[in-house]
Formats: C-alpha cells, sequence, structure tokens
C-alpha cells in the first residue's frame, strides 16, 4: 500500500527544500525523494486521515546511518511507540532499499520518523510503503468482521442444528414451507442480484484484470464499495445455510450430503477470509461469477415452490449442475499457477513488493497475496461436485436395472407359476435370459426386447 493510496500527507518535516519537498516521500516512485537539510538529528510525520494496519513495510532511502520509527494509534501525535530502530550499512551514495516485518500488526494514525545520522550531510527518503498484511482497519469494526470467533459459533450451531434436527424430525411430520421457500428464494435472488451488480460495477469501473487484479487498501469510493460488495457476499453466505435447514425440517435426509455441507461450511469460512482480509481485488471476480450462479438456482427453487404446475416449465434444472462445474472450472483458471496469481508469483510479489495495479500502474505491495486456498477449494469441490454427480448417476442406473429385474421376475413368474426361491437361483445363473434366447414366439420376443440394452448388466456372466 502506498501512502497516497492510503490518504496520508505530511503534517511535519524539520527539512522543506523547494526542489526536495517532504511530500515527495508520498510518491510511489523511488525516483523523486525528500532532501534533508542542516544538521542530524531530521524526522517527519506522517498522518493518515483515516488508520492503517500494517505489519511491513518498505523503506528507501539513500545516505542514512540510522533511523528509528514511532507510531502511535491516538488522534492526535503524542504517546509514541518505538516500532523500529535499525543501522543501515553503507551503500556508496547508491538506493538503501529495505523492508521490515513487525512483531505484530500495527493500527496507525501517525508514524514519526527520525533520522538519527547519515553517511552524508545530505540524506534522502525516496519512498515509504506498507503491506496491509492480514487485515485492514477499514472493516474492523463491521458487523461479524472483528475476528473469527462470531463465524466459528454459526458453523457450531449450524452442525449443532442438522444433527439435532434430524433426530427430533424423526417422529415429525415433514413441513411443507412452500410460501416460506417462496420467499426465501426470492429474497436470495433479489440479494444475489445487488452482490452481483455491485461486484460487476467496481470490476467494470476499475477496469480490472482477468489476470492479476492486486486489493486495493485505501479508502477511495470504489475501494470501500468493494469491501460491501464482498461483506454481503458474507452475509449471504450465512443466509445459505437455511438452505441445510430446510432440508432438515421438510426430512429431505438425501439431499444433505457431505458435499452439501462442506460446500455450505468452507464457503462460510472463505467468504468471512476474503471480506476481512482480501476485500476487492481477484475476491470480486469470484463474488460476480458465484452470485450469478446463486441467482440462476435460487430462482429455480423459488419457482419449484410454485408446486408441480411450475415446475414442469423448468427445463433448465438439469444445467445447475453443469454451471457449478463451470463455475470451479472458471475460478481454478482465473488462479491457475500459469497467471500472476499463482503461489510462486504471490510470494515474489510479497517480497519485492513490486506488484503494479491495473487501474493506476502504480506499484502496491499487497498484488494476489493469500488466493493459494481458491485453487485448493476449488479443486476439491470440482472433485467432489464430479463424484457425486457420478455416484448418484450409478445409484439411479442400480436402482433403475432392480427395478426392471423386478418386472422381468414378476412377468416370468406369473407365466410359469415358479417361486420365488427357484426365481432368483434361476435369475443368479442367468438362466432365465438364455432360455428366453431359445424360444420362439410372443413371450420370447417381449423378454428379448426388454433384455436387448440391460442384458448384460442384469445378469452375472
Amino acid at each position: 500500500m502506498t501512502l497516497t493510496e492510503s490518504n496520508a500527507f505530511i503534517s511535519m518535516s524539520s527539512s522543506a527544500d523547494q526542489d526536495y519537498p517532504p511530500s515527495n516521500i508520498l510518491d510511489p516512485s523511488d525516483n523523486v525523494f525528500w532532501m534533508t537539510t542542516g544538521l542530524y538529528p531530521q524526522e517527519f510525520i506522517i498522518t493518515f486521515k483515516e488508520p492503517i494496519e500494517f505489519r511491513q513495510l518498505r523503506f528507501v532511502t539513500a545516505n542514512v546511518k540510522r533511523f528509528v520509527m514511532f507510531t502511535t494509534s491516538n488522534t492526535e501525535p503524542r504517546s509514541f511507540d518505538t516500532i523500529l530502530e535499525k543501522t543501515i550499512p553503507n551503500n556508496e551514495n547508491a538506493l538503501q532499499v529495505n523492508e521490515y516485518t513487525l512483531d505484530r500488526s500495527m493500527e496507525v494514525r501517525y508514524l514519526k520518523c527520525v533520522i538519527l545520522a547519515g553517511y552524508d550531510s545530505f540524506a534522502s527518503v525516496h519512498s515509504l510503503k506498507f503491506d496491509a498484511g492480514k487485515t485492514h482497519i477499514r472493516v474492523k469494526n463491521w458487523t461479524l468482521m472483528q475476528d473469527v470467533f462470531p463465524t466459528v459459533m454459526i458453523a457450531v450451531v449450524y452442525i449443532f442444528a442438522i444433527i439435532f434436527g434430524r433426530l427430533w424430525m424423526k417422529n415429525q411430520k415433514p413441513f411443507e414451507l412452500r410460501n416460506f421457500m417462496f420467499i426465501y428464494n426470492i429474497l436470495q435472488v433479489i440479494f444475489c442480484s445487488y452482490v452481483t451488480y455491485e461486484s460487476a460495477y467496481v470490476w467494470y469501473e476499475e477496469r480490472y484484470s482477468f489476470l492479476c487484479q492486486p486489493v486495493d487498501y485505501s479508502y477511495r469510493k470504489t475501494a470501500i464499495r468493494a469491501c460491501a460488495a464482498c461483506w454481503w457476499y458474507y452475509i449471504l453466505k450465512i443466509a445459505d445455510l437455511t438452505d441445510t435447514i430446510i432440508f432438515v425440517l421438510r426430512k429431505k435426509d438425501n439431499q444433505i450430503t457431505f458435499l452439501h455441507v462442506y460446500h455450505h461450511l468452507t464457503m462460510l469460512f472463505f467468504s468471512w477470509y476474503g471480506g476481512k482480509y482480501v476485500a476487492g481485488g481477484q475476491s470480486i471476480f469470484i463474488s460476480i461469477l458465484n452470485s450469478f450462479i446463486h441467482i440462476i438456482m435460487y430462482a429455480y427453487y423459488g419457482l419449484s415452490a410454485c408446486g408441480s404446475h411450475i415446475q414442469k416449465y423448468l427445463w433448465w434444472k438439469r444445467y445447475l449442475t453443469q454451471a457449478q462445474i463451470i463455475q470451479f472450472i472458471a475460478v481454478i483458471l482465473h488462479s491457475n499457477p500459469m497467471s500472476n496469481t499463482s503461489i510462486i508469483s504471490t510470494i515474489s510479489s510479497n517480497e519485492n513488493f513490486k506488484v503494479k495495479r491495473k487501474h493506476n500502474s502504480q506499484e502496491n505491495s499487497s498484488c494476489c497475496a493469500r488466493y493459494w486456498f481458491i485453487i485448493i477449494t476449488s479443486v476439491l469441490s470440482l472433485f467432489l461436485v464430479i463424484a457425486s454427480v457420478l455416484l448418484t448417476y450409478t445409484l439411479n442406473k442400480q436402482a433403475e436395472r432392480e427395478q426392471k429385474r423386478q418386472i422381468i421376475k414378476n412377468e416370468f413368474k406369473r407365466k410359469h407359476q415358479v417361486t420365488n426361491k427357484v426365481l432368483d437361483t434361476i435369475m443368479k445363473d442367468g438362466l432365465v435370459y438364455k432360455w428366453i434366447k431359445s424360444q420362439k414366439g410372443s413371450i420370447a420376443t417381449t423378454f428379448k426386447e426388454l433384455f436387448t440394452d440391460i442384458s448384460e448388466t442384469l445378469f452375472d456372466s
């Protein structure tokens, strides 16, 4: 994060050369600088219009020998705490580029830097940049964003609701909930549409990159709007847990699969993580895509709740799973190791602080950081979805074959008046099919038609 992005300004400096003013410290480029004049120590104070939180910083200087930095989170520049005191090796008038990691994240309203000594009569400060680290002060006081504990409690309540809800419903009649389901799904469509619009607006307005879009940690209007979109996306993931509760109350236990519960829980925590740590940037792509898919999905569920006279028109049901699979593939490709969003490039960008933002072509210290989990969870989710589809297909086919097998057994038993035990033995050995193949007439023809496509899977060879 550059000082310009954080809406900072120089509120005090001990030197003010008109050719090399202290305001040059705010410039993200290392080509301009603030020049000290006079004797040491020299100092400057940076004031942030809104408090920031950081753990890493990049300090570019020339001819600085020793310096100390202080910060305070007070509303006035007083009661400073020392955060850094370093001696820099002499670089023979070349730039001294140093990066420092603090013991903990610091909430800062004022930062004071005192240059205690230099290798020359004049020293210069070229730039000062911050890495927002693992959090940012912008959303610290937003609902459920202070820490992860409330989200953990929501997840725990969700799991207990499934377990004890199913136990309670064993002796209860399933609830109809048709009116509630219709209203719930319509509200989901409305809010998902809102999140999709807000996310797409930020994407378009800032001309986001499809490859690597760093997070804008500033207080710019679109940056805050991106934060709000990610926060609402997280709130929707909490609301999505209602899907499972509806299944419990309607005794649709076959719908409460491991994939279903896993997906809801992972999305709950990842959406909180995205809203807390990386609100904007790459997260916006996921917000747009997932929210749009949910518009279609909840529209289908809402219309289905209207009854069978509407359900017959919902021919696009089978495309929902395909849309989910396409979504996972798109997210994986968007974060694939061949692009700038890969783990390797992310680490490199954090170490060197040299990733550029698309909308202003300036260096940004927080490009695509911490997105590795997207690839992992998307690949795992894609695997689970495909496995679930294949398992469902296999079970349906088995049920279909068993049903057809039973029809044949009943027809054979009716025609030849044999007991179930004898018929099971005959079916097991494949004698029925062998007998039918050797017969002529209407009965044989009928059975042969039934066996044309399924005989090889009905009987053991």
